[in-house]
């Protein structure tokens, strides 16, 4: 099977004609100068009027940091995940880390609906991650007819 994601910057999967939603995938390989810097990263497009369901970061291969104290966290206009520290344990090979929207209590949800395009992000802190690599992929709901 031909590894589509690595020549593509974004790939809509299972995508039928009544669909509401896709999912987008996008291989991310960390080095000081590309995703791995300190900062904050675009990653994926998300359209007017679509929102993060949910997602999952999926790790090849282990990531690793300046003094092993570097940490990276997924957001669409709210954070998706804890903010995770790329040491070769936490964030190591064939680890999922699952990005949730939803808050599951009684306070109010988190707001990732937004009426103008978007982005998915990723906020590298602390310190540069110099290698490593894995999938972010999520679920984008499009909400176009509202």
């Amino acid at each position: 099977m031909t590894d589509y994601t690595s020549s593509l910057d974004e790939v809509p999967v299972g995508r039928s004609d009544d669909s509401i939603g896709r999912w987008v995938c996008k291989k991310l390989t960390f080095t000081a100068t590309t995703y791995g810097n300190q900062g904050t990263h675009n990653l994926i497009t998300i359209p007017a009027n679509n929102f993060v369901a949910m997602g999952f970061f999926a790790v090849t291969t282990s990531l690793v940091s300046d003094s092993n104290n570097g940490t990276i966290q997924f957001l669409a206009a709210e954070a998706l995940c804890a903010a995770h520290t790329a040491d070769g344990t936490e964030l190591a090979a064939k680890d999922v880390v699952t990005l949730s929207t939803g808050d599951y209590d009684t306070t109010a949800g988190k707001q990732t609906y937004n009426t103008a395009a978007d982005t998915v992000d990723i906020t590298v802190a602390t310190n540069d991650i110099t290698a490593g690599a894995g999938y972010l992929i999520v679920l984008l709901i499009d909400l176009t007819n509202e």
